[in-house]
């Protein structure tokens, strides 16, 4: 029996998990070494942001470079040697992996899919609402 690389694992999990609540995503990255850090599924811009960075700052520190969206669409991730490239809130997964893969390739050849996901905010909890009463029926004459 075969397994799957774990970047196919990743990609099917990162489909499979549409962004809930906010859907905030976030990438903070070094643009030089290609180090980066990812946020989704988020209640908020600001905490999808600070975690992307935390995530970054683990294995680097010169997260400088920040993206994020609340956008409804699709998400890409792709990583090489020294390079990475994102794209957020793309119309269909198909856009989003060109845009990606396209600023990976500006400075690696060896450019591979991290990661796939798609926001999709969540619906807004409906406040219950009390039953219809109907009015007393008066007594027939």
């Amino acid at each position: 029996m075969r397994i799957a690389p774990r970047w196919v694992m990743l990609l099917a999990i990162g489909l499979a998990m549409p962004c809930a609540a906010g859907a905030a995503s976030a990438v903070s990255y070094d643009a030089d070494t290609g180090t980066y850090g990812y946020s989704m599924n988020n209640r908020s811009v600001s905490a999808a942001l600070q975690e992307a960075l935390g995530y970054c700052a683990q294995r680097s520190s010169n997260c400088s470079n920040v993206a994020s969206t609340s956008e409804t669409g699709y998400s890409a991730l792709y990583a090489g040697t020294g390079a990475m490239g994102f794209a957020l809130s793309a119309q269909d997964d198909a856009a989003a992996q060109r845009k990606a893969e396209a600023m990976c390739r500006r400075k690696a050849g060896d450019c591979r899919l991290v990661l796939l996901w798609r926001e999709a905010p969540a619906v807004p909890a409906v406040p219950p609402m009390r039953p219809h009463t109907l009015p007393p029926i008066a007594p027939a004459e």
